[in-house]
């Protein structure tokens, strides 16, 4: 059994990561942005890579649907630093 604080640091270690996580595809959509690539396509090969990668189909479409909504998240904001 895990204690409090060790659960707490376990949570803001996740939403580190997520943070993290989000910065960065946020960073390589406003560079496709400024170089003439085309983001959407990179996002659309990033969601097609994660329902690729699924093994069974319960646990990973959580996954997928929240990484999806990262991804489009991120690419709004990228398109809207970019202007």
């Amino acid at each position: 059994m895990l204690a409090a604080g060790e659960d707490d640091q376990g949570v803001m270690m996740s939403t580190t990561q997520e943070g993290i996580y989000c910065h960065t595809l946020v960073a390589v959509f406003c560079a496709a942005f400024r170089l003439g690539f085309d983001p959407y396509a990179l996002a659309l090969q990033a969601k097609m890579e994660l329902l690729g990668d699924g093994e069974s189909e319960d646990s990973s479409n959580l996954i997928t649907w929240d990484a999806d909504r990262v991804i489009n998240e991120s690419l709004l904001v990228a398109r809207l630093r970019c202007r």
